[in-house]
């Protein structure tokens, strides 16, 4: 989970090399998608996925809002898909 208003960390960038190299699939989803203008939010998708190229808009990036309830359904269809 990213805040998307912000870049990922050098942390987040080291836990992606060794997810990689080890072919551990995962997901991201930019959190606090609703704090965002449209035109923020497509900045937001752009520049993580210039960090992580590997990333796909609905298939392994998400948006998400606790507040606004934004991609909820996404990421409970994701996660149920993982563990079931």
């Amino acid at each position: 989970m990213i805040d998307s208003r912000h870049k990922a960390t050098e942390l987040d960038l080291l836990l992606n090399e060794l997810l990689l190299s080890e072919e551990i699939p995962y997901s991201i989803i930019l959190s606090k998608v609703d704090k965002l203008k449209q035109s923020h939010k497509s900045a937001s998708i752009k520049n993580i996925k210039l960090q992580f190229p590997e990333l796909s808009l609905g298939d392994n990036l998400f948006l998400y809002s606790s507040l606004k309830g934004i991609g909820k359904k996404e990421v409970e269809t994701r996660l149920s898909k993982l563990f079931l």
